[in-house]
């Protein structure tokens, strides 16, 4: 397993507990979605995922692989430039020359698309291109672990649409695993092969379902009969699932 998470709690002052004696396994190479209701503790386990918070008791770990984080916001830094942007987290690391640190950023800009972009400041820079940015920081360093909150939510739909599919690319050709924050069963539905589903808060597992979808996802595929039945069925599982957590609450 590349990700293993035993009774993980964690708990805020203002808020209490969040995140109640959590168990899940995630493998090697799975694209996983986590949903739930707002607020039921999604993002701050992906925190803890990455590192950004800890446990108060359990523990989460990750097998020492490489994590990269894509942000609700692109979190890009106003007064450098998108390649500038996109070598920050090699800067962090150290070890390379500044033509190899060049090198590396501009080849994730071309692979999402910013080829011509890269002189360009985030004010110049339209919302998917700005989040296509973001991911190419995030791709940069080669990750074995990427973990996305809710990236695509601020997006109009023709844009967010693109961006799923050259998510599941980055996926495929990166081979990596990926764990992905939404509150949209149909992106949950076109995008994972697995989806993990929360009570409301504190978050508990109510629902881990596998697609049934096969093949690769395609702009195609997504007005097909196949997926409209497969996201009527999860809609279908998932409300009574929510109906029967809050008449337990």
């Amino acid at each position: 397993m590349l990700v293993e998470i035993e009774r993980a709690q964690k708990s805020f002052p203002k808020t209490g507990v969040v995140v109640r004696s959590l168990d899940l396994r995630i493998p090697k190479g799975q694209f996983l979605c986590l949903l739930g209701p707002s607020g039921c503790g999604k993002s701050t386990l992906l925190r803890m995922i990455a590192g950004l918070e800890t446990p108060d008791t359990g523990s989460v770990r990750t097998s020492d692989a490489r994590v990269s984080y894509v942000f609700q916001e692109p979190q890009l830094l106003p007064w450098r430039t998108t390649l500038e942007n996109v070598m920050l987290p090699l800067e962090l690391e150290g070890g390379l020359s500044g033509s190899e640190l060049r090198e590396r950023a501009r080849l994730a800009l071309v692979s999402v698309g910013l080829g011509e972009s890269l002189d360009k400041v985030p004010h110049e820079l339209s919302g998917g291109m700005k989040m296509r940015a973001s991911l190419a920081r995030a791709l940069v360093t080669k990750p074995d672990l990427l973990l996305l909150d809710e990236p695509f939510a601020a997006l109009d739909e023709v844009t967010r649409f693109h961006l799923q599919d050259d998510l599941l690319s980055y996926w495929r050709g990166f081979q990596m695993t990926v764990v992905f924050v939404t509150h949209s069963m149909s992106e949950a539905a076109y995008l994972g092969q697995r989806q993990i589903v929360f009570s409301k808060r504190p978050a508990n597992v109510i629902a881990d379902r596998t697609t049934k979808l096969v093949g690769e996802r395609s702009f195609k595929q997504r007005f097909s009969l196949e997926f409209a039945k497969e996201h009527a069925s999860e809609v279908q599982e998932l409300q009574g699932l929510f109906r029967s957590d809050e008449e337990m609450n």
